[in-house]
Formats: structure tokens, C-alpha cells, sequence
């Protein structure tokens, strides 16, 4: 199996759409379907980590593990690198929860 996964799945009653590679599915797409500059950014952020590392984000090849963990948290980020280069990939690897709530 490629990299590049394209699957379906519910979330509630809305059925959601996610397309990409795997490793970089950001919280946005897997809630939502959105791709847009906030998934670029995750992107990003797991390529460093991948880069620091030499392991995916999550230590799982399963598509449906990879969307259970990006639903609920940012990667794991080891303890062993700089503080630098921690600051940096939680810039990157920002996950925030849905409050459910208007900010506006």
C-alpha cells in the first residue's frame, strides 16, 4: 500500500472525507475535510518531527489509528531535542480543542 491514503469515515452523523498521506493528516482535514493553509502548516511540523526523529509522527501504519490520534492531540514530541527545536514543532504541531463554542 502507497503512502497516499483516501478513505471515509463518520464522525457523529457527518460522514467525513479525508484524502493525503497519511502521516500528515493535520486535525483540520480529519474533523472537517478542510485542507487549507492550517493542514499545510501541520504538515510542515510532522515533516520536521519525521526529519528529527526518523520515525512518522505516530507508531502506527494503520489509517484509522493515524485519524484517531490527529482527531485528538498533537504528536508526541521527544524529550531528547533542543528546546529550540521543541518551541518550534509545538509552533508547527498546534492542536487545539474544539470548545464547541463561537469565539466571535
Amino acid at each position: 500500500m502507497g503512502l497516499t491514503s483516501s478513505c471515509r469515515f463518520w464522525v457523529g452523523k457527518e460522514e467525513i472525507s479525508v484524502r493525503g498521506t497519511r502521516y500528515f493528516f493535520s486535525p483540520e482535514m480529519v474533523k472537517s475535510g478542510m485542507q487549507e493553509v492550517p493542514s499545510d502548516i501541520w504538515a510542515v511540523g510532522c515533516t520536521v518531527l519525521m526529519m528529527l526523529t526518523g520515525e512518522p509522527p505516530w507508531d502506527t501504519a494503520l489509517v484509522s489509528d493515524i485519524i484517531s490520534h490527529v482527531a485528538c492531540e498533537s504528536p508526541p514530541i521527544p524529550s531528547y531535542i533542543s528546546k529550540a527545536a521543541e518551541d518550534f514543532l509545538r509552533g508547527w504541531l498546534l492542536f487545539e480543542e474544539s470548545t464547541g463554542e463561537n469565539d466571535s
